[in-house]
């Protein structure tokens, strides 16, 4: 699994965690990048011929592989709250997080040092000082953040939007990559394994360049396979990090955590 993790993380920063200038004109990295390629290329010729049935073709075909991989339906419609605990690792030191998740769309976080942010999947709302307010829709990315059913399961009433791309080669895997456009017309684009169905990519591009979650270590979590380390990768200051995960099935969470103010308790603290 480490190799893998490895392997995947070096072909997809090749053009993020390098300078640009620092690539050109190295032919130690020309040729690393075309060993790459020819081993990417290998994998996903034996990982096709050991499939036995027929590539998906379709966006649908896609997301129901990938229903099926995490647990199938009947185990995500029984998911219906999470609560998910994250700490992260990076160059600048280490944070954490707390969010908690109430199908189909509910979502709120909480992050060490105060930041509180809600969205009911169409609209997002950060607190700012005394007051919740809400967030450019064109702007955030509250709204693309994980889901229990990562947005597979009745997508479209969710106001997403699935577009079939293609088949993508990486080193130590084989993909279907899908274009996903969010409620807010924001797009990003996902790539599933083949093998397993599982989601293992997200990519998106803005004015800061380039944007990567890799998702790894997928357990069972309430009935359904849910990845339990994230690798994100950005070409902002060619930033990176690791956030390891743990999980809470069902939990009860009533609907008021997740209205878009602040609550007598969190007053007080931003008082103190």
């Amino acid at each position: 699994m480490l190799l893998a993790i490895t392997a995947l993380v070096l072909i997809l920063t090749f053009s993020t965690a390098a300078p640009a200038q620092e690539i050109e004109g190295s032919r130690a990295t020309e040729a690393r990048r075309a060993e790459m390629a020819r081993r990417a290329q290998q994998a996903y010729e034996r990982i096709v011929a050991e499939q036995t049935e027929p590539l998906a073709t379709t966006a649908e075909e896609v997301i129901e592989r990938a229903i099926d991989g995490m647990g199938g339906r009947e185990a995500l419609a029984s998911l219906r709250t999470l609560s998910t605990t994250r700490t992260g690792f990076m160059v600048g030191g280490t944070f954490g997080a707390t969010r908690w998740l109430k199908a189909p769309n509910l979502l709120r976080q909480e992050r060490n040092g105060g930041l509180f942010v809600v969205t009911d999947g169409i609209t997002a709302w950060q607190v700012d000082g005394n007051e919740w307010q809400p967030l450019p829709p064109d702007g955030s990315m509250w709204q693309q953040q994980f889901s229990i059913s990562l947005d597979l399961v009745d997508y479209e009433a969710k106001g997403v939007a699935y577009e079939f791309v293609g088949t993508v080669a990486l080193e130590g895997g084989a993909f279907y990559k899908l274009r996903k456009t969010i409620s807010t017309g924001k797009v990003v684009f996902v790539y599933f394994d083949i093998a397993s169905g599982l989601l293992m990519i997200e990519e998106e591009y803005g004015e800061n360049g380039r944007m990567l979650n890799l998702f790894f270590d997928h357990r069972e979590v309430g009935g359904v396979l849910l990845p339990h380390m994230r690798v994100r990768l950005a070409d902002v200051l060619e930033t990176a990090h690791v956030a390891l995960h743990s999980y809470e099935a069902n939990p009860p969470l009533d609907d008021a955590l997740f209205e878009p103010k602040i609550s007598e308790a969190s007053e007080e603290t931003l008082v103190q």
